[in-house]
């Protein structure tokens, strides 16, 4: 069996790329705003453009969560295809230079890398630890109890209990002081009451 485990590499890749994502993000926001203030919305309504372009990007990777359906999956794919395909056209069109059509050419296409790249950083896969087996070593003393309460003719549970009743005995009746002698088993009449 194997575990996944967290690790300071892949948390740390995972936080570079979200640094990435979000400057990407930013970058996209200033550029998609500039565009509808110069093609003549009023400014303060120009700040809903990259809430309806970047926001169906987002709403895709959201809705690509590996808790969701398949279906659910497949549709966030079609989003994150529609809004980036928006927020490229909206980011080309806002630069006035050859830079700023470059810088926005960068900020979807490093959104778009960073999306996949988010997807596919996971930490090494680790095999899980051995489950450890306590062993007990039968004392003297619990053979001799043993013998005495017929414990060879008992059944696999009425023995299991035996034992666990006299170890629980033997551990809550510990002597404190010198004198004291070991504590007696069970009896199997006892044994049988408690099976019963």
């Amino acid at each position: 069996m194997t575990s996944t485990t967290r690790n300071a590499s892949s948390i740390t890749a995972k936080v570079i790329v979200w640094g990435f994502v979000l400057a990407a993000a930013a970058l996209s926001f200033h550029d998609i705003v500039v565009l509808f203030e110069r093609i003549g919305a009023p400014r303060p309504l120009s700040f809903l453009a990259p809430v309806f372009i970047d926001g169906v990007t987002w709403l895709g990777k959201l809705m690509r969560s590996h808790s969701l359906s398949q279906s659910t999956n497949r549709l966030g794919m079609f989003y994150l295809v529609l809004g980036g395909s928006a927020s490229l056209a909206a980011n080309l069109t806002a630069g006035q230079t050859l830079g700023m059509k470059l810088l926005g050419l960068l900020a979807v296409t490093g959104f778009i890398l960073g999306e996949i790249a988010l997807e596919k950083i996971e930490a090494k896969k680790t095999a899980a630890p051995a489950a450890v087996v306590k062993v007990t070593q039968v004392t003297e003393a619990e053979k001799a109890a043993r013998k005495r309460a017929g414990y060879a003719k008992l059944d696999k549970a009425a023995k299991a209990e035996w034992t666990r009743r006299y170890r629980s005995r033997k551990t809550a009746t510990a002597p404190t002081s010198p004198g004291y002698g070991p504590v007696s088993a069970p009896s199997t009449d006892e044994l049988e009451a408690a099976v019963r």
